[in-house]
């Protein structure tokens, strides 16, 4: 799911970004203000563009006044230019209203000029203009309170979305505004996480695309987060999360994360097989290879086995879409067959290991032996994975046979008929 994205002149993004320092003092707040414009514009129907909403719809105080005589630098207008221009808003679609503390009339949750008492989802403020809304964030120390009339519907995304993103954001080019402060870590604070403005950004780059694209809930699902357990601006601390549920391992596939033991981040965005390279979206980098402090984003190709490669997390995309490769040739193994003499195969051995790893254990409840011998236990597992994959819609066909359609959906891969 992507946001709409405006086709505005120069001396249009400068106005609104005027307007935008004016109502919220910051550069974060202002990233969130210019979101919210887009957001109300999108929910009315009377004017026909963003700009002249703004100006004349009147929810803006003097909007006109400041649009023309406001001080936004060339920072402002930049990042005006990727809210509103490339869509990265930093609050979510529903966010639709924001009150300076001295129009709201009392909150739910403790004293209106109190701010520690206002509670994400869950603080109720009514304003001296008849409206209540609920909650949702601060966007910088001093912003106004931003909330929503009516709860996120549920977002749809796809794996295309985040390479299209990612992709985007290295061609723009996008760069911070200053030492390591930039959009994506207001768009993770925002949602209630820990954004670590001013820090290394590489790890909240890649955790912000997944908002973008799927809204905080499946993000944290798709990395085995919860809100409590968040710690996805760590790159090694979240490659264990990947780790503790077997999804960790040497081979891309497509919209895996990839981490390096230089302590650096990337996403798989495409795949070569004929060269066993592949395609890495990257952020806080620059052109260079493994460069983790640069100040932009970039799409960088590596080599599968690269040693500086620690491993790559898997996320588990639904979409048809998500298993797609970029070019090359296709995986191709035998049929692994219900093997009761105990024949030691290398395609057994692999068979093994990746089920082993995607954390599927035999009839016994216990983890696979790697022994190359398809026997009891490997085959119970692995019709317990085209179970699992059943479900989701995808037939791999009969059981205790695993045949090339089994290997090229464990591999991320196109099957061959």
């Amino acid at each position: 799911m992507g946001y709409k994205k405006y086709d505005l002149t120069s001396a249009e993004i400068k106005a609104l970004a005027n307007l935008a320092l004016q109502e919220q003092g910051s550069i974060d707040g202002a990233c969130a203000e210019l979101s919210l414009m887009a957001n109300l514009f999108e929910q009315q129907s009377k004017y026909k563009t963003l700009y002249e909403y703004v100006r004349k719809s009147d929810w803006f105080a003097n909007a006109a006044y400041w649009m023309d005589n406001g001080k936004a630098g060339a920072i402002y207008q930049l990042y005006a230019g990727y809210v509103l221009c490339e869509g990265l808003r930093t609050v979510p679609g529903h966010i639709n209203e924001h009150d300076c503390l001295t129009d709201i009339k009392s909150i739910s949750t403790g004293e209106v000029k109190d701010k520690s008492a206002y509670k994400a989802g869950k603080t109720i403020i009514k304003n001296r203009h008849g409206s209540t809304y609920t909650f949702y964030c601060f966007p910088a120390k001093g912003s106004d309170p931003f909330g929503y009339t009516s709860p996120e519907a549920p977002q749809s995304g796809s794996i295309q979305g985040l390479i299209e993103r990612e992709t985007d954001l290295a061609s723009i080019p996008y760069t911070e505004t200053g030492t390591n402060h930039q959009l994506f870590s207001m768009i993770v604070n925002n949602a209630g996480l820990a954004g670590y403005q001013d820090s290394a950004w590489c790890c909240t780059y890649q955790f912000a695309m997944e908002i973008l694209e799927f809204g905080v809930d499946k993000a944290l699902e798709h990395w085995n987060m919860t809100r409590n357990t968040y710690c996805g601006y760590s790159c090694f601390d979240t490659y264990d999360k990947f780790y503790s549920v077997g999804k960790t391992g040497k081979i891309p596939e497509l919209g895996a994360l990839v981490v390096f033991v230089h302590s650096h981040i990337g996403r798989v965005l495409a795949i070569d097989s004929d060269s066993r390279t592949f395609l890495c979206g990257e952020g806080n980098t620059s052109n260079e290879k493994y460069d983790r402090s640069g100040d932009s984003c970039a799409v960088k190709v590596y080599a599968w086995d690269d040693p500086r490669i620690k491993g790559f997390c898997y996320i588990d995309y639904v979409q048809a879409d998500a298993r797609k490769e970029h070019k090359g040739t296709l995986f191709a193994f035998g049929n692994v067959n219900y093997n009761e003499d105990g024949e030691f195969k290398t395609d057994d051995y692999v068979l093994q290991t990746l089920l082993r790893g995607r954390g599927f254990k035999g009839q016994n409840g216990k983890e696979l032996v790697l022994d190359g011998k398809a026997q009891g236990n490997t085959m119970y597992a692995a019709n317990s994975y085209m179970d699992a994959r059943a479900k989701e819609g995808v037939d791999l066909g009969e059981r205790d046979c695993w045949g090339p359609k089994c290997w090229a959906d464990i591999f991320g891969r196109k099957a061959i008929d």
